[in-house]
């Protein structure tokens, strides 16, 4: 365990949120709607309340091993060689996850701006984030997200000062989709809201008690439902269902035809800001896949970041049209909730089943 380089509270907040907040940002406005109409509000509620019961199950989980890291704690509760499998597909998942996210950010990219660049640029800049940043200690990166997260009021006041001509009747009526298609949606909005589960890893690293850890990921958790139901709710009331269901990205072309006196467009200003929120998403989960290897090889975890580095820019080649690059992101939506869900609950009730087993024996 880094004993030197723990984080605070504040830092742990911010850390959850700039993971969380990322490329999901821009399209789930128009990946909601597809699925939910106008009842994706709802559905980013729900997804909300799903992200805080399964902090609830990570956090039960993690004070149980108060001075280790799921890292560590997993060969305790499972033995040395399924411990070892479990940590090993998790670094597995989250290579895959920087996979997908520099796929998602590069498509955007190239769509919105850079039309002649090649992909392989994109995937040199992500690569050079992972050698950079994501080598540095956990506290140089906290330190980091809290610089830049400034830039998430920023992108919030962008939006708000481009509201328009406004329709809350496109709201209405309430819960015109039905149930089935809201929990659709709800499936959708929690994919986008990843990133709670580096909880797990940092946990006996913040300087606090467990209680206001959990106070704090609550905390972080409603700011980052309470962020993405202001641009769901935005895009609802700005775009007629038609417009929204054809319209990819809705806040950008929203930014796109508003023009300040010194800048022409404003949708090019809030992607360039967009970029460092999907670049401290990058960082997080580069951090934690080199510290799984450095477990493995016994090695500082800045030794291994340019094996995660190149395996990103490998996978990233894989996905070349928008019909693979769906596929690759409906699989890890998928694959997330075994991850951040499945395998954490199994582990808390192996790890209560035996203390019980333990504890009759004595």
């Amino acid at each position: 365990m880094e004993s030197n380089y723990h984080i605070t509270r504040a830092q742990l907040f911010f850390v959850i949120v700039q993971t969380q907040i990322g490329i999901g940002i821009l399209s789930l406005p128009h990946d909601l709607h597809k699925v939910a109409k106008g009842d994706s509000w709802i559905s980013i509620i729900i997804a909300g309340l799903g992200v805080q019961l399964s902090i609830f199950i990570l956090y039960f989980i993690c004070k149980r091993f108060p001075d280790l890291n799921f890292y560590e704690f997993t060969p305790k509760i499972v033995g040395k060689w399924i411990g070892g499998f479990i940590n090993s597909i998790y670094v597995i998942y989250f290579i895959f996850i920087i996979g997908l996210i520099t796929v998602l950010w590069t498509s955007i990219l190239k769509e919105w701006v850079y039309y002649q660049t090649p992909k392989w640029m994109f995937y040199l800049i992500v690569a050079f984030i992972l050698l950079y940043f994501a080598s540095q200690t956990l506290r140089v990166i906290a330190r980091f997200d809290m610089f830049v997260s400034v830039f998430l009021v920023v992108l919030i006041a962008l939006i708000v000062y481009s509201f328009g001509d406004i329709d809350f009747r496109y709201l209405f009526p309430i819960g015109q989709s039905g149930v089935k298609d809201i929990i659709s949606g709800a499936n959708q909005a929690l994919v986008a809201m990843l990133g709670f589960d580096v909880l797990l890893f940092v946990f006996p690293l913040v300087k606090a008690e467990s209680r206001q850890i959990l106070k704090t990921m609550t905390y972080a958790n409603i700011f980052v439902t309470s962020y993405y139901l202001f641009v769901i709710l935005v895009a609802l009331v700005t775009f007629a269902p038609e417009e929204l269901n054809k319209i990819p990205e809705p806040v950008l072309y929203m930014l796109k035809a508003l023009a300040l006196t010194v800048i022409e467009r404003v949708d090019l200003l809030f992607l360039s800001i967009w970029i460092v929120s999907v670049a401290t998403s990058i960082t997080s989960y580069g951090y934690l896949a080199s510290k799984g290897l450095s477990y493995f090889f016994r090695k500082p975890h800045n030794r291994m970041i340019s094996f995660v580095a190149v395996s990103v820019f490998i996978i990233a080649f894989i996905p070349q049209n928008p019909s693979h690059i769906d596929l690759y992101s409906q699989i890890m939506s998928y694959i997330s909730y075994l991850y951040v869900m499945i395998i954490p609950f199994t582990l808390l009730i192996i790890a209560i089943i035996k203390k019980k087993l333990g504890e009759s024996s004595k």
